[in-house]
């Protein structure tokens, strides 16, 4: 469940949602820096709910300057079975792990190759999984990053998936087989440029690196996002090619939230 955005005061209100009071409603956090939670919500209960995170042990934390982009690995949820984990790709079987390597390079080329690296990888098992529409008994979630500090890009991060053959059953997020993909602009420089058009708003308007899969590019996205008292809500996006930092369009999307 998406909460959309806080507000003035950094909080989440559900009356903004449209929520079924017959369904079964629950808080989901995956971010590696703290321990996963998966826990019911209390819709009749009408006061705040307050969730303490706690620090994730085996997190291998990195520190990265304030104003860059931090993205976690996009993993999706099977609860409540726990995929095992994979630290390295020397955890994966041999043949896994070379033909990743194979396409990664094919997909970005030699120089950009280089700057890609591997964060962590989930293994699923249908058997165990319950997901017999699975083509093979493995299914490999791999997560990799790259960082750029000085172009405001602390990590980046997509998932490829593979299955036990190697056979890669979705691309990572980024251009292929293109030069373009070692040329970015950098976040700042992107930013003045939403800031000249009087569309950046500072602590609240959103930032995003994006694949644009349609252009084979990588894009700067900016979202600012109003959720409203009338139960009405108001977003506006812009985006950036991130290579040549030229404009690509803008886009504005109305809605109405019904309790």
């Amino acid at each position: 469940m998406g909460l959309g955005t806080k507000d003035d005061n950094g909080f989440y209100n559900l009356k903004y949602l449209k929520l079924d009071s017959l369904k079964t409603y629950r808080l989901y956090l995956d971010d590696s820096r703290f321990i996963k939670i998966n826990k019911k919500i209390n819709l009749k209960n009408k006061d705040t709910l307050i969730v303490k995170l706690k620090p994730n042990p085996n997190y291998n934390s990195k520190t990265f300057p304030k104003n860059v982009i931090v993205m976690n690995c996009p993993f999706y949820d099977v609860y409540p079975y726990i995929p095992k984990t994979a630290a390295s790709l020397d955890d994966l079987p041999v043949n896994i792990s070379q033909k990743v390597k194979d396409y990664l390079l094919s997909r970005v080329g030699e120089k950009f190759y280089k700057k890609i690296y591997f964060k962590e990888g989930k293994i699923i098992d249908s058997l165990f999984c319950k997901r017999h529409n699975m083509e093979t008994q493995y299914l490999y979630i791999l997560c990799f990053a790259f960082s750029n500090i000085e172009k405001g890009i602390g990590e980046y991060t997509s998932n490829i998936e593979v299955d036990e053959f190697g056979k890669i059953i979705t691309d990572i997020n980024l251009p292929k087989k293109t030069t373009i993909i070692n040329k970015l602009v950098s976040l700042q420089e992107t930013k003045n440029k939403v800031i000249n058009r009087k569309f950046y708003v500072e602590e609240k308007t959103k930032i995003e690196l994006n694949y644009d899969e349609s252009k084979n590019i990588l894009v700067w996205k900016f979202t600012n996002e109003e959720y409203k008292s009338d139960n009405t809500f108001l977003q506006k996006i812009l985006r950036y090619n991130a290579h040549n930092g030229k404009y690509l369009d803008s886009n504005i999307n109305k809605g109405e939230w019904i309790d």
